[in-house]
């Protein structure tokens, strides 16, 4: 009797990414339904993502112990201050602080109104009222962890990483984080270069201070009543308070700006004198379709030869140079952006993320919904949209990082990244990565140096919530600030789940052999595979193990003798090397579907090829 013949499907290409938008007995053949903390490399595999490391070593916000504290009215008087985590500097006034006391009476918000740094008595005034007794505790700046940042090159080539929080920022001197400026409010700090100066944009439409690389900021005047119309004479100092600012074409530009009154014009865009960012003329503006139901401007982006005006419906291109005037032209009233943050823009695309339909692309010829594969996440009202405005798009290693604000399970209340590589696979290529972040940006570390991508977010340390600012896409290991132990990264949870294998055939039961398994091998790694059964995507109907480990007797390239030993790579290289495993039978069915897992911290497992195979069954009636 002749034996059954087996069928084979191979699969070495995963560059479809997650796709949740089409019906999952449908995907692309390089699509994947589910995934969590994978990577897709662009010639086809997948595996985890790589982790993330503290960046910079001390916390963001001060720590200052108190001995003792008393309250009159709503004003509380701390005693017996102290630093702690080596912390140099006291409370400045107008700081905000929360306070963490033994008793718990004094829990909560506060405006320092009196203090001096490192004195030893400090005084502040309550915001949310608690009971009026004594107690000692823990006084924690309101800084926390940063929401946005830059990397500023003074005129000596010092580099300087500055964070900001909620309008204040702060820089690393190499050993302490120091003010720039003391500016407690609500949203995120945008920044823009000019002139061998960095000027700081606070939210809520104010006046952006500068910094040139030392000390606090300097305050510059609001231009109402300082518009100087001589374009020979500058008298430096002006700025228009704005809630965005770029630097285009040899002028600087603000816009949603305020004018006499003062009253917010939420659709003007002003230019200053050519090269002299801190001078403006009266009559150097544009209305942008003021009084239109787009909204107000958002977010000014240099793309080209040409400044985008992102309002929150609508995105304008303006034309032209100075000061022989501009042009305006309208490029789509149907997408716009909430945020400077939510703006990114690349050497040939720039990718915006708009409140109803998510991440955009635009490539100075039209626009390109990105984001459809992942639409049902707002469909769904998985991601908390009234809050979306705190979107965060960056662009980083050829990929779009966007921080989201999630609503609802697996991950809750918090930020959640989705990346998009858009040279991965034809369309690009979608993963979800569990990155709670609260700002990212690009660090540059020296001329030609490495490039990283930091942010912002917090760790619990002795019982203290602390800001750092992190490296992301890292090994994930760093050095304890406190203990000094070295700590690799938590086991990131990833998983990749295949399309569903049914030869095309629904109807048609089918006995599912091993499957064989091409993935990264010399190390010792358990990879959990899960088995699917029928379109049930819920159900695991079974599972075994993968299992690699160092080749034994392994020589080293120009080391060992080659008759003694088998050769193999240089350490370095050792995880790149390939190994073919066969898995489990996967038992009867008419679909299966593989959900690989990870088990090992620290180590790096690839996928890089599948191979299916099963006997088909006779159809009955």
């Amino acid at each position: 009797m002749a034996r059954a013949r087996i069928e084979l499907e191979v699969q070495r290409d995963f560059t479809g990414g997650l796709n949740l938008s089409d019906d999952i007995y449908n995907l692309d053949k390089n699509e994947t339904f589910d995934l969590q903390n994978v990577d897709i490399d662009r010639r086809g595999g997948f595996g985890v993502r790589r982790g993330r490391s503290v960046f910079i070593q001390t916390p963001t916000n001060r720590h200052i112990t108190a001995t003792g504290a008393s309250r009159t009215g709503n004003v509380v008087t701390a005693t017996g201050l102290s630093p702690v985590n080596g912390d140099p500097g006291g409370l400045k006034v107008g700081q905000s602080i929360t306070v963490n006391f033994a008793d718990d009476t004094y829990d909560g918000t506060f405006i320092v109104t009196g203090a001096v740094g490192g004195a030893s008595t400090a005084t502040w005034a309550q915001v949310l009222a608690n009971d009026a007794s004594a107690g000692a505790g823990t006084i924690v700046e309101g800084f926390d962890a940063p929401d946005s940042g830059y990397t500023f090159v003074d005129t000596s080539n010092a580099r300087h990483i500055l964070a900001s929080r909620a309008g204040s920022t702060k820089r690393w001197d190499g050993s302490a984080w120091q003010d720039v400026i003391v500016n407690p409010s609500s949203g995120r700090t945008t920044f823009a270069e000019m002139n061998n100066k960095l000027y700081i944009l606070p939210p809520n439409r104010t006046v952006p201070r500068t910094w040139t690389g030392a000390g606090l900021a300097t305050a510059l005047t609001d231009v109402i009543g300082n518009y100087n119309d001589d374009l020979t004479t500058p008298n430096f100092g002006n700025f228009p308070a704005c809630v965005a600012m770029a630097v285009h074409h040899e002028v600087m530009w603000a816009a949603n700006v305020n004018e006499s009154g003062p009253t917010a014009n939420q659709s003007r865009v002003r230019w200053s004198h050519i090269a002299q960012p801190e001078d403006w003329r009266t009559n150097d503006f544009i209305d942008i379709d003021k009084d239109d139901e787009n909204g107000e401007i958002r977010a000014l982006v240099p793309f080209g030869d040409r400044l985008l005006v992102f309002k929150d419906k609508a995105v304008y291109a303006i034309h032209g140079y100075p000061p022989a005037g501009f042009s305006v032209q309208n490029l789509t009233k149907e997408l716009g952006t909430r945020s400077q943050a939510g703006v990114v823009a690349t050497e040939d695309k720039v990718y915006f993320w708009d409140v109803d339909k998510g991440l955009w692309e635009y490539d100075g010829k039209g626009f390109k919904w990105v984001f459809e594969p992942l639409f049902p996440l707002i469909e769904d009202n998985r991601l908390n949209m009234p809050f979306s405005f705190q979107t965060l798009v960056e662009f980083y290693n050829d990929r779009v990082w966007v921080s989201v604000p999630w609503l609802s399970e697996p991950y809750g209340v918090t930020f959640v990244g989705l990346v998009y590589a858009p040279n991965v696979g034809k369309k690009g290529a979608w993963t979800l990565h569990t990155e709670t972040a609260f700002g990212w940006w690009v660090h540059r570390g020296s001329v030609g140096g490495d490039v990283h991508l930091v942010g912002g977010d917090n760790l619990t340390i002795n019982g203290l919530v602390q800001g750092y600012v992190f490296e992301l896409d890292t090994e994930g290991v760093y050095t304890d600030a406190v203990s000094g132990t070295v700590i690799t990264q938590a086991p990131i949870e990833a998983w990749y789940t295949t399309r569903w294998f049914d030869a095309g055939h629904s109807a048609m039961k089918k006995r599912w052999k091993r499957p064989v398994v091409v993935m990264r091998g010399g190390q010792t790694q358990r990879t959990i595979v899960q088995v699917l059964t029928d379109y049930n995507p819920a159900r695991v109907a079974k599972s075994f193990d993968l299992i690699t480990t160092p080749d034994e007797l392994e020589g080293e390239w120009d080391v060992d003798d080659w008759d003694e030993v088998v050769w193999a790579a240089t350490p370095g290289l050792s995880g790149d090397r390939a190994v073919i495993l066969r898995g489990a039978p996967l038992g009867p069915g008419v679909a299966k579907a593989l959900r690989f897992k990870n088990t090992t911290a620290g180590q790096d497992w690839r996928i890089h090829g599948l191979t299916m195979k099963w006997i088909p069954r006779t159809i009955r009636n």
